[in-house]
């Protein structure tokens, strides 16, 4: 539930909020609301002078500067022994992934990523570790690691249609001399 502004305006804060006044309303409170009738002036013809916009903006005092307030303190992230090893974990995870992927067009390059990303991996979080931002992403923000799960579910459709429509390494109705691998495309060359 949602703070009421302490001015009496009956405006609501953001929820969450830890302040007790909107922008603006401590240092200009709203005046209590009383029955009593304003007369409105009127011109020389006797009409009422319609406000215009302008006059609305003299009549309206200013709000006052904002005071340098700063950045809200973060909580601190405590760099322990499992938050390294989370740490490296997941990055040698998202290295595993990325080497996979560069597998399918350059399986040589994609392989050696893979092969060395648990190395990587321990020699990069040292220098993750040393941004608390990424930390807290990496070992409590955001649900990444459930869409990699979901694209490792993917991942054998994914390189079927790689291998089908943009290698052109599998035809359709071909089957392979020895039953290991699929036979080569006459009209593709070798």
């Amino acid at each position: 539930m949602a703070n009421v502004c302490a001015c009496g305006c009956g405006e609501s804060l953001p929820e969450g909020s830890r302040w007790q006044y909107k922008r603006g309303h401590k240092s200009n409170p709203r005046p209590a609301i009383t029955d009593e009738y304003t007369e409105v002036p009127l011109d020389a013809e006797g009409d009422e002078t319609p406000l215009t916009l302008d006059a609305a903006a003299e009549q309206v005092p200013d709000d006052a500067p904002p005071r340098d307030v700063g950045q809200p303190a973060r909580a601190e992230i405590r760099i322990t022994a499992r938050v390294r090893r989370d740490v490296e974990g997941k990055l040698a995870f998202l290295l595993g992934i990325m080497g996979q992927g560069i597998s399918m067009p350059d399986p040589v390059c994609g392989q050696a990523i893979a092969d060395n990303a648990p190395n990587i991996a321990n020699k990069l979080t040292p220098v993750v570790c040393q941004s608390p931002d990424v930390v807290k992403w990496l070992t409590r923000g955001g649900n990444f690691i459930v869409w990699l799960d979901l694209v490792m579910a993917l991942w054998p459709v994914l390189a079927i249609v790689y291998a089908h429509h943009v290698a052109k390494s599998i035809v359709a109705g071909v089957q392979s001399p020895n039953g290991q691998h699929p036979a080569p495309d006459m009209y593709v060359v070798q």
